[in-house]
C-alpha cells in the first residue's frame, strides 16, 4: 500500500509541476534583482523568487506577467500602461485595478484587494482571498477556495460562476447569474435583487446556500430540475428566503442540508454457482473488500476482482460553432491485486464545468483511480474564437471550434483506456458558415463539423458497455459509459443549428448541444461529456468506479449425514440436516451396491431454497438389497441455477444372507491406540489368493491395498487407520470369486 501511495503522490507531484512552470519567458527577475533585459510591448515577465521592490514597466503594452511556483509579488509595478495577463503558480499580492482588459489565472495563493471592473477577469483554480469588500463588474470565476472577509456585491454586468467554496464575512448583494456548482456561505445578510439569479450549475455535486443573517430573494433561486444522487434536487438553502419571489424557490430547489455523501453502494447476486459483489462508488471512498466465510469443513475462496474506472468528463464549449466536452476514459482492468481487510483510497474523477467565455475553452474532467491505476478526465470542448478554437486533449478529446483550423483533442492515457479524439470543426472559407466538432466517446470519435452543403455540427462520440456490469444492468447500474458531447453551428444568416450528445443503444449519454441558452450536462456517473451552448457550455459529468469480486459459493453445509437398517432389516433410513443454504433446489439421493463406482438416482427430496438456521430432511430407501453385502449412499445437492455439489459418502451394512459365509473379522473392534488385525473365521474360506482391499473413510475418501497374507493385510490396514480420524471406516475385501464388507469403528 505504501508504495501505491508514494506511486499516486508523485504522480499528482508531477502533474502540478507540469502546469507550474514559466516557460518562454521574455525577461526574467530574480528576487529584488534586476530585469534580465528590456521589458518591450507584449513581453512575458517571469518572476522567480520573492519579490518587494517595485517593477519599472517603462510605459509598456500588453504585458504578460508569470509567477513561478514557489516565487511571490506583492503587486508593486510602475509605469505599466496596459496588463494583458496575470499567471501565478506561487503567491500574489494585488491592490490596484491595474490598466488594461487584464485576466489573472490564479494556480496558487493570490491576495486581492481592490474590485473587478467591467472587462477584467479573475480566474481562481486554488485560494483566492479579499481581505476587505469587492464590488463584481467583470467576469470572476472561482474553481478553488473564495474567501472574502467583507461584503460583495455582485453588479448586472459581471459574470459569475462559483465552482467549489465561496465565503463572505459580510452581507452579499446579487444583481447578476451566479452559476453554482458548490457552495456559498454568507455570515451576514444575503439579498438576491429582482434581476439576481443563482442557479445550480449541474448535478455533480450537492449545491448550497447558507445565510447566517438576513436572507431575501426578489429574483430566481433555482435547481435548473436538476437530480444530484436520486436525492430529487441540485441545490439547497438553509432557510427559506423572504422577498417578493414567487415562488421563492424553484427548478428542485429546497431548504435542507447536504448530508453526508453515501458515495459506496454494494450489490450482491448469484451467477453460474459464483457470489458476484459488486462495489458500486459515485464519489470517493474507501474500498474494503469482505473476508471470505470460513467454517470448520468448508472455505469461500476469493476467486478475482475486476475493476471499472471511469473518469469524469470535459465541459462543452461556448458560443456558436463551439465543440462538445470529450468524454471520460473508461478502464476495465481484470485481476487488480486487493486483499481483504485492506483499505484501498478510491478517486472518482469530476465533470468539467462548461465554458462561459468563448476565449476560454471548457474545463477537462478529472482522473478516477484506484492502486496504480488510472483513467483520464476528458478534454474542454473549444470555443467560437481564435484564442480557445481547439478542444483540449483528454481521456477522449474535446470537439474542435471557430473554423477550420479548430482542431479536436486527442486522446490521452494508458493504452488499454477506451477513449478517442474529438472532431475537428469546419469553416466554409472565410464566410461565417461555421460548425464545431462532437467531442470524442469512448466508442468512436467525435463527429467532424460539415460545412461543404450546409452547417452541420459534429456529433458527439458513441459510447460503450462493459461486460461484467451486465448482471446488475439496468435494476441497479446503466450499463452505458462515456458519451461525447453535441456541438454547435451558424450560417451567415444568424441561422443555428446543435448536434445530439453520444449515445450507447439508443440511451443518450453526453449532453446534447444547445444553440439557445446552456449546453446539457452528461448523463450523471456516465463520464460523458458536456454539450456546447450558445451562451455556456453544458458541464460533463462525473465518473464511476466499480468493483466486481467473484467468491466461490460453498456447497450447502451439512451438519450430519447418518443412515441406518431398519428393525425388519428391509428399508435404509437416511436423515440429514443443513445449517444454511442458499439458491438450493432440491437433493437426489444416489446409491451404489457393494462398491462406489456405479451410481444410480434412487430419490429426490425438495430443498428449503434459502435458509440461514438448521433444515432437516430425511429419504427412506425399501428396495431390494438380498443380493448385495454393502449400500453407498451420497447426497446431490443441486441449485436453482442447476450447478451441483456432492456430500460426503456413508455406508449401510446390509443383512447377511443366510447361504453366505463369513470368513474374515477384524479385532479388536471397535480400534483405538492398538493396532487392528485381520483373522480368517472359515480357513476354507481363503487359499492364499491375492487379496485386493478398499478402505472408506468416514468422510468418503478410500484407499486401496493388496496383500496374499494376513500379516501383510493387516499391517496395511493400520497404516491406513494411523492416516484417519474417529469415526466408522467400510473395509470391502475382494479375492477370487468372493467378497466382503466390515465395519470397522475408530474411537
Amino acid at each position: 500500500m505504501k508504495l501505491n501511495f508514494i506511486f499516486l503522490i508523485l504522480c499528482l507531484l508531477q502533474y502540478t509541476l507540469a502546469f507550474s512552470q514559466c516557460e518562454d519567458c521574455d525577461v526574467i527577475i530574480n528576487g529584488n534583482g534586476s530585469p534580465s533585459g528590456s521589458i518591450l510591448d507584449g513581453s512575458k515577465v517571469c518572476i522567480n523568487g520573492n519579490r518587494t521592490n517595485q517593477i519599472n514597466f517603462n510605459n509598456r503594452n500588453n504585458i504578460i506577467i508569470c509567477i513561478a511556483d514557489g516565487a511571490s509579488w506583492n503587486g508593486q509595478a510602475g509605469s505599466l500602461s496596459g496588463l494583458s495577463q496575470i499567471n501565478n503558480y506561487g503567491t500574489l499580492s494585488m491592490g490596484t485595478d491595474f490598466n488594461g482588459n487584464w485576466t489573472v489565472n490564479n494556480y496558487g495563493t493570490f491576495n486581492f484587494s481592490a474590485n473587478i471592473n467591467s472587462s477584467k477577469s479573475i480566474n481562481n483554480f486554488s485560494t483566492m482571498n479579499v481581505p476587505g469588500n469587492i464590488d463584481v463588474n467583470g467576469t470572476l470565476t472561482s474553481q478553488g477556495q473564495l474567501n472574502i472577509g467583507g461584503s460583495a456585491t455582485f453588479n448586472s454586468s459581471s459574470n459569475v460562476t462559483i465552482v467549489g467554496e465561496m465565503n463572505v464575512g459580510g452581507a452579499m448583494m446579487n444583481n447578476t447569474t451566479i452559476n453554482l456548482a458548490g457552495s456559498i456561505n454568507v455570515n451576514g445578510s444575503m439579498t438576491n435583487n429582482g434581476n439576481g439569479r443563482i442557479e445550480a450549475l449541474n448535478a455533480n455535486q450537492c449545491n448550497s446556500v447558507s445565510v447566517n443573517g438576513t436572507f431575501r430573494s426578489d429574483g430566481i433561486i433555482t435547481g435548473n430540475d436538476l437530480d444530484y444522487n436520486s436525492t430529487g434536487t441540485a441545490l439547497v438553502v438553509n432557510k427559506m428566503p423572504g422577498g417578493n419571489a414567487n415562488p421563492r424557490l424553484r427548478g428542485g430547489a429546497r431548504v435542507g442540508t447536504c448530508s453526508g455523501e453515501n458515495c459506496l453502494e454494494e450489490i450482491e447476486i448469484i451467477e453460474s454457482g459464483n457470489l458476484l459483489r459488486y462495489y458500486i462508488f459515485r464519489c470517493d471512498g474507501i474500498l474494503n473488500v469482505a473476508e471470505p466465510v470460513i467454517e470448520e469443513d468448508y472455505e469461500e475462496l476469493l476467486l478475482s476482482a475486476t475493476a471499472l474506472l471511469v473518469a469524469g468528463g470535459g465541459g462543452g464549449g461556448r458560443g456558436l460553432s463551439a465543440g462538445g466536452g470529450g468524454a471520460g476514459g473508461v478502464l476495465e482492468i481484470e485481476d487488480i491485486p486487493i486483499e481483504p481487510n485492506t483499505e484501498y483510497v478510491v478517486t472518482v474523477g469530476k465533470g468539467g464545468i462548461g465554458s462561459g467565455n468563448e476565449n476560454t475553452q471548457g474545463n477537462n474532467g478529472t482522473n478516477s483511480s484506484i492502486l496504480s491505476y488510472t483513467s483520464f478526465g476528458g478534454g474542454g470542448g473549444g470555443s467560437s474564437s481564435e484564442n480557445a478554437k481547439n478542444g483540449r486533449q483528454g481521456g477522449s478529446g474535446g470537439g474542435g471550434a471557430f473554423d477550420d483550423n479548430g482542431i479536436g483533442g486527442s486522446r490521452n492515457g494508458p493504452i488499454a483506456q477506451m477513449a478517442r479524439n474529438g472532431g475537428n470543426a469546419g469553416r466554409r472559407g472565410s464566410s461565417n458558415v461555421r460548425a464545431g466538432g462532437g467531442g470524442g466517446g469512448a466508442g468512436n470519435n467525435g463527429g467532424v463539423g460539415q460545412v461543404s452543403t450546409g452547417f452541420v455540427p459534429g456529433d458527439g462520440g458513441s459510447g460503450v458497455s462493459i461486460s461484467f456490469i451486465e448482471p446488475i444492468a439496468p435494476d441497479n447500474l446503466i450499463n452505458a459509459f462515456g458519451g461525447g458531447g453535441g456541438a454547435t453551428s451558424r450560417n451567415s444568416g444568424g441561422q443555428s443549428r446543435f448536434s445530439e450528445g453520444g449515445a450507447f443503444s439508443n440511451l443518450t449519454l453526453g449532453g446534447d448541444g444547445n444553440d439557445g441558452g446552456t449546453g446539457k450536462n452528461g448523463r450523471p456517473n456516465t463520464g460523458s461529456g458536456g454539450g456546447a451552448g450558445s451562451q455556456r457550455g453544458g458541464s460533463g459529468s462525473n465518473g464511476i468506479v466499480v468493483v466486481m469480486v467473484t467468491y466461490r459459493i460453498l456447497p450447502v453445509e451439512y451438519l450430519y449425514f447418518e443412515g441406518a437398517l431398519s428393525q425388519d432389516q428391509k428399508t435404509v433410513g437416511l436423515s440429514w440436516a443443513t445449517a444454511k443454504e442458499w439458491e438450493s433446489s432440491h437433493f437426489e439421493i444416489m446409491r451404489s451396491f457393494d462398491n462406489v463406482d456405479s451410481w444410480e438416482k434412487v430419490g429426490e427430496v425438495e430443498a428449503a431454497g434459502y435458509s440461514e438456521s438448521p433444515m432437516e430432511y430425511s429419504f427412506e430407501d425399501n428396495d431390494n438389497f438380498t443380493p448385495f453385502n454393502m449400500a453407498y449412499y451420497q447426497l446431490r445437492q443441486l441449485d436453482f441455477d442447476e450447478s451441483s455439489h456432492l456430500s460426503k459418502v456413508i455406508g449401510i451394512q446390509l443383512p447377511v444372507n443366510s447361504d453366505q459365509t463369513v470368513t474374515w473379522r477384524v479385532y479388536p473392534n471397535p480400534v483405538s491406540n492398538q493396532n487392528a488385525q485381520l483373522t480368517i473365521l472359515e480357513q476354507g474360506g481363503h487359499s492364499g489368493e491375492t487379496v485386493y482391499a478398499t478402505l472408506f473413510y468416514p468422510l468418503g475418501r478410500s484407499i486401496q491395498f493388496t496383500g496374499n497374507t494376513i500379516s501383510e493385510l493387516s499391517e496395511q490396514l493400520n497404516n491406513a487407520l494411523k492416516n484417519g480420524g474417529r469415526g466408522v471406516y467400510i473395509l470391502n475385501l475382494l479375492w477370487g470369486n468372493e467378497n466382503q464388507q466390515l465395519k470397522v469403528l475408530k474411537n
